[in-house]
């Protein structure tokens, strides 16, 4: 189990927050704690977390989710905090992805297709993804602390985490570690919904996988984001460059930044 600092004691698992600090780099470096948040919605906590968010001493809150989304569960606005909203699920169409609980039903035939219309909306992620060009603007600005969140904090998230890691130098293991985690700290709610839904997934194996996608994260996907990078680019570095404009010089202030 990777060593990290640990809020689980200030929230309930299934908020899936966590400290990006801790983790060592390929340079031996390690990521600064207290700086970087990854978390699901803020609309889930409760009076208490909420009060313990304040103790992180936030500069900014990054909400990734849709306008329909944060419409229909409004993040409480931490007093002193600057909050933007940028939607991290639009393809590049411009198309919002359904994630929707009828979007991830379908069955037979729609399920193979909705699955793998999922696994390429993923390799598309990293790309012409607006949000994602603000969480590395405001980071390299020094708008930190910083927390980044969706609504499940897993998806969006996920890859916005893997993608601030590969940027600070964090090994692809370590990478998808963090990823995984998201399955640990929302055990509870992905074993629930399954027990929930076993009547359906007794009926069709490939709703079983919808099933945990909805909920959960698969190893899977995550290396097949990392692999999709470097197989389209060549390398993060030149990713980087050509994605978000980050050559040698602004990774360099990255990680002078963030790293200790």
């Amino acid at each position: 189990m990777l060593e990290k600092p640990d809020l689980r004691k200030m929230f309930r698992d299934r908020i899936n927050i966590r400290d990006l600090g801790g983790y060592q780099t390929q340079d031996s470096r390690k990521i600064r704690t207290g700086m970087i948040y990854r978390s699901g919605g803020l609309f889930l906590m409760d009076s208490q977390e909420l009060e313990n968010l304040n103790s992180l001493h936030l500069k900014m809150v990054l909400d990734l989710r849709s306008v329909s989304e944060t419409e229909r569960h409004p993040d409480p606005k931490p007093a002193g905090v600057q909050y933007m909203q940028t939607s991290g699920v639009l393809n590049k169409y411009g198309k919002e992805i359904d994630f929707s609980p009828a979007g991830m039903r379908q069955q037979g035939n729609e399920a193979r297709e909705k699955i793998q219309s999922l696994k390429h909306y993923y390799m598309e992620m990293p790309y012409d993804n607006h949000a994602f060009h603000i969480l590395f603007e405001q980071l390299l600005n020094g708008n930190a602390p910083l927390l980044f969140h969706c609504a499940a904090g897993k998806d969006r998230t996920g890859v916005a985490a893997m993608l601030l890691l590969k940027a600070l130098g964090v090994s692809d293991e370590i990478t998808i570690e963090d990823y995984l985690l998201s399955n640990e700290y929302m055990k509870d709610v992905i074993r629930n919904h399954m027990e929930e839904e076993r009547d359906a997934i007794r009926k069709d194996p490939l709703f079983r996988e919808l099933a945990f996608m909805r909920k959960g994260v698969k190893k899977s996907i995550g290396v097949m984001v990392l692999e999709g990078i470097k197989a389209r680019s060549g390398s993060y570095e030149r990713f980087f460059k050509l994605e978000y404009g980050m050559g040698p010089a602004e990774l360099a202030a990255l990680r002078f930044q963030y790293l200790e």
